[in-house]
């Protein structure tokens, strides 16, 4: 079994693999490597947050795209909250036993 890619996209495969695993993965796919592939190895959970505001409409679009990602008949259920004011952020983080990412 072969990683069908050009060379570039062939390191950037073993590179997201090993970065996923935490160790060098050398691995033969029997697959063609695409950007979704590289997509969801990408992914990563961030906790740290830039304190200027979002570009209007930004989180509508963000809510779009949450609510389009496929369910397993649909059971995911979510709220959002939007809090924009800083003392409220705040005392939600204390609130939340002063968890950073909440400020």
């Amino acid at each position: 079994m072969t990683l069908t890619a050009d060379g570039a996209n062939l390191q950037a495969a073993y590179q997201l693999l090993s970065e996923r695993y935490g160790t060098a993965i050398e691995l033969e796919l029997d697959a063609a490597w695409n950007d979704s592939l590289t997509t969801l190895l990408s992914h990563r959970s961030v906790r740290a947050y830039r304190p200027d505001p979002l570009p209007a409409g930004t989180l509508e679009i963000l809510i779009a795209a949450a609510q389009s990602a496929s369910t397993s008949s649909n059971l995911q259920t979510w709220s959002v909250i939007a809090v924009e004011e800083a003392a409220r952020k705040q005392r939600l983080s204390q609130l939340a036993n002063h968890q950073s990412y909440i400020q």
